[in-house]
């Protein structure tokens, strides 16, 4: 099993827990409650509505990687003459790119040496 296709049972699964808590929010809000409290089940309710639209989201672009063939990507034919022209361009920043090193210190270890009377 892929990466993907586990999260997309994690995703679904919490979609699942999700659906039944946001209809009991929703039930809650046609009760005659205090103002106060009606304020706090909007809150929660705001809170797992915006988290589903994620999730859904979420799932949404899982199941597309999926359509698309992922995590396959096969190398890609091009012609001859596409291959020879990237070929040059790669052989020409390989040039530039060796006329470039790095400044930065090699290694340091010191290593205490012999101490010679004077």
């Amino acid at each position: 099993m892929t990466a993907v296709e586990s999260a997309i049972i994690e995703v679904t699964d919490e979609l699942l827990e999700a659906n039944p808590i946001i209809e009991g929010l929703q039930d809650y809000q046609r009760l005659n409650l205090k103002e106060a409290t009606q304020r706090e089940i909007t809150a929660l309710l705001d809170l797992y509505l915006r988290r589903r639209t994620y999730l859904q989201t979420s799932l949404d672009g899982l199941q597309a990687l999926l359509s698309d063939g992922h995590p396959d990507l096969a190398v890609r034919e091009i012609s001859p003459a596409a291959l020879e022209d990237l070929q040059e361009n790669l052989d020409t920043i390989a040039a530039a790119r060796a006329r470039f090193a790095s400044n930065a210190a090699v290694g340091l270890d010191p290593q205490p040496g012999v101490i010679e009377p004077k």
